[in-house]
């Protein structure tokens, strides 16, 4: 079954339609934002529900918190996925998928991380959802004349099953929280790393298993051959504490307190900052200081973590990093980024930075401000890509 509809947040709406397409329900609905800034007083944590439309014989809405569903992403708008039958016996398997619809290019693009594989709805876990900062909605091509429309897809799995047959539902994984919890709560940990006078404790075989540097650290041999032995002590140099957790929140659960990511729902949240509040400032996904450290420090995190993602060779990380910063790129952040592009190796960063520089107004502002002579001094190669980049 195949359904669609239409949303209007201070407007008017449209009827869904269905239609009959293979053995999965899928559908889609579009929110359709018109006057943004009108909701810029609206209190945070109050939503907007959208209208009711039905997918796989479940009933759907979804929340839309203009200021955040909580005060640490004030700064985003929050979308929710809403199964609103509360009589569900089962949860209800479903893969979900948020995108800006750009109205004027006719193009729909995942601004919005997207959700690859099932999860499960359920009276206990009626909502999962997704975030997206404000400043970058508003500095799209998504957003016009205070309006932009978010279209949500749901695809929900069908039961195929004989009348006798069990139903065996099998919950979502969790082996982000188990790791989380073992780096939080330190059980087992068997080495301890002192950053700048603070000590952090790990353990040896899941460092060695996520870093190949941690590896020759912990369990490599030494210059003659022979065995290095027990590294239960080590010492970080040139890094800060704050980032060195942050690496080892990705290395244990392959996140970081991203605004754009926000999986979990409220319910989620709420479990964990018990154990969360006990972890001395390391925390997972959707930590609340985390995420104010990124609304009012987060563009001064991503430079030393990408130099410490490159350090202990965390390719993915690194990536991420090199992506944050490339939506930071602007006058007077483009020769300092440039420089640690070409210093850690970042083509892709450093690709960002010559686009930048590409355009006339810039290159002239940051020629004014004197930014580019620390790289003319130290990396004369990086001026001559520039010229060739003119030059083609």
């Amino acid at each position: 079954m195949y359904s669609c509809g239409v949303s209007f947040v201070g407007g008017g709406g449209s009827a869904p339609s269905a239609v009959t397409a293979g053995d999965v329900a899928t559908g889609f609905h579009l929110l359709v934002v018109n006057g943004y800034s009108y909701a810029h007083n609206t209190p945070v944590g109050e939503c907007i529900e959208s209208r009711r439309f039905t997918v796989g014989g479940y009933r759907w809405f979804i929340e839309y918190y203009p200021n955040g569903k909580s005060s640490s992403v004030s700064n985003c708008i929050s979308v929710y996925l809403v199964l609103d039958d509360d009589g569900v016996a089962e949860p209800v398997q479903a893969q979900y998928q948020f995108r800006l619809v750009n109205q004027l290019e006719k193009e729909q693009l995942p601004s919005i991380p997207e959700v690859m594989n099932y999860t499960y709805f359920s009276n206990s876990y009626p909502s999962w959802g997704r975030l997206i900062r404000k400043d970058v909605l508003e500095q799209s091509k998504f957003f016009w004349d205070d309006n932009f429309t978010i279209r949500c897809s749901v695809i929900v799995a069908k039961k195929l099953r004989s009348k006798n047959q069990e139903s065996i539902v099998v919950p979502p994984y969790d082996i982000r929280r188990d790791f989380g919890d073992l780096l939080w709560t330190e059980d087992g940990a068997d080495v301890t790393f002192q950053v700048a006078g603070e000590l952090i404790a790990g353990h040896r075989c899941v460092l060695a298993a996520r870093s190949s540097v941690f590896k020759a650290q912990i369990l490599g041999e030494t210059k003659d051959g022979s065995q290095k032995a027990d590294a239960s002590f080590i010492l970080v140099e040139d890094m800060e504490p704050q980032v060195f957790k942050s690496l080892l929140t990705f290395i244990y659960t392959d996140s970081l307190p991203e605004l754009e990511d926000e999986e979990e729902t409220e319910s989620d949240r709420d479990e964990e900052e018990d154990q969360e509040s006990e972890a001395d400032g390391v925390h997972g996904e959707d930590d609340d200081d985390d995420d104010d450290d990124d609304d009012n420090g987060g563009d001064e995190m991503w430079s030393p973590l990408l130099v410490a993602a490159d350090r202990y060779d965390l390719q993915r990380l690194k990536l991420i990093c090199a992506k944050k910063l490339c939506e930071r790129i602007d006058a007077s952040t483009v020769a300092d980024t440039l420089g640690l592009a070409e210093k850690h190796h970042c083509r892709l960063l450093k690709e960002a930075c010559f686009e930048f520089l590409k355009a006339p107004a810039n290159l002239k502002f940051v020629l004014a401000s004197d930014g580019l002579d620390h790289i003319t001094a130290t990396c004369p190669s990086v001026l001559k890509e520039l010229l060739a980049k003119f030059a083609s």
